[in-house]
């Protein structure tokens, strides 16, 4: 069982309080309002694990877009946007890279609660046709050579949008 003081017995007793942390968490509680305290090497160690955890869901999401791409399971920018996206009569030039949204990435975009934000990357997305490679690589994913190719763009706050960047590349 995690223990429990008031902020008036931490600070009657912090020494012996503090000492007791290696046993496990601390609540500590002020007019009714919990805080917890761990110590360094445990806060370390969730911090740890939460990055691991949050590398392997970016791993997860980004193998399931390559094989949606690998087996055609995508649609273009244009698609997405609608008929009103583009002028009628004009294409993109042979040599501006592709937007393709896999159906992961679709189905995401269509859980997306604000028509604001689907707008924003929306946009964010057809941005790289012109500068495909303004997106960094995924910090998550900095140890993995095969992943060389994936780079993301952020929504702040709000969205990350991974991509394959291939230099001098037609698909």
């Amino acid at each position: 069982m995690i223990k429990q003081v008031t902020v008036t017995d931490l600070q009657r007793r912090a020494a012996e309080v503090i000492g007791s942390l290696t046993e496990g968490p601390l609540v500590v509680s002020q007019r009714g309002r919990p805080a917890v305290i761990v110590t360094t090497e445990a806060y370390e160690q969730m911090e740890q694990a939460l990055a691991e955890l949050e590398a392997k869901q970016v791993r997860e999401i980004v193998e399931a877009g390559l094989a949606s791409h690998r087996a055609g399971r995508t649609s273009s920018q244009a698609t997405l946007r609608g008929a009103s996206a583009r002028p009628a009569g004009r294409s993109e030039p042979h040599w501006m890279p592709r937007v393709i949204w896999t159906e992961e990435a679709e189905e995401q975009l269509s859980a997306v609660p604000s028509d604001e934000t689907v707008e924003e990357l929306l946009a964010l997305a057809a941005g790289l046709t012109r500068f495909p490679q303004r997106g960094r690589h995924v910090p998550e994913l900095e140890n993995h050579p095969a992943y060389e190719i994936v780079r993301e763009v952020v929504l702040p706050r709000q969205a990350r949008v991974f991509y394959l960047f291939v230099p001098d590349s037609t698909r």
